[in-house]
């Protein structure tokens, strides 16, 4: 119980602001038009951590080979962003933030990939979510726990669904 009470304290505490969250940001729910950009597809969308689309994104819309070019400025350019819209963020507590919740995020882009039926077409960006996320552990410190969940989220979900259909 002493756990359980601490995993509920825990869960989604961070430091920074709270803002309007995408909660599902990557390339396929952005349009380029020829003077604007629109972000699209805003059904879970919520207040929350700033952070979670930061990483989101980073995971589903940065090729491997890029992730660790792109990642500095990805978190430069949108803290400036939050800055510049009077928000109050420093890279201190963002990048705490940050850490915390891919340490949330990761484990659930394991059961993501468990769940999806995907085709021999797009296996390739399932790979690249897998690679990006294990970059990210790498980075957290959580490289062990990431491989564990890698393992075991696929296994229990097929355990789940083998249940299911008795």
């Amino acid at each position: 119980m002493k756990v359980v009470k601490w995993l509920r304290g825990e869960a989604d505490v961070f430091s920074g602001p709270i803002t309007l969250v995408h909660g599902d940001f990557h390339a396929r729910n952005i349009h380029f038009g020829a003077d604007r950009v629109m972000v699209f597809d805003w059904q879970q969308a919520e207040r929350g951590n700033p952070a979670r689309d930061v990483i989101y994104w980073l995971v589903t819309s940065v090729e491997p080979k890029n992730f660790l070019e792109f990642q500095p400025l990805l978190i430069d350019a949108y803290l400036k962003a939050l800055d510049q819209h009077g928000v109050e963020y420093s890279r201190k507590a963002f990048m705490k933030d940050y850490s915390d919740t891919a340490a949330q995020l990761i484990p659930r882009i394991y059961c993501y990939q468990s769940l999806i039926e995907w085709s021999d077409e797009d296996r390739h960006e399932l790979l690249d979510f897998l690679a990006n996320a294990e970059l990210m552990a790498r980075q957290i410190h959580l490289l062990a726990l990431s491989r564990l969940a890698r393992i075991f989220a696929p296994l229990v979900i097929t355990v789940l669904r083998w249940f299911g259909k008795r």
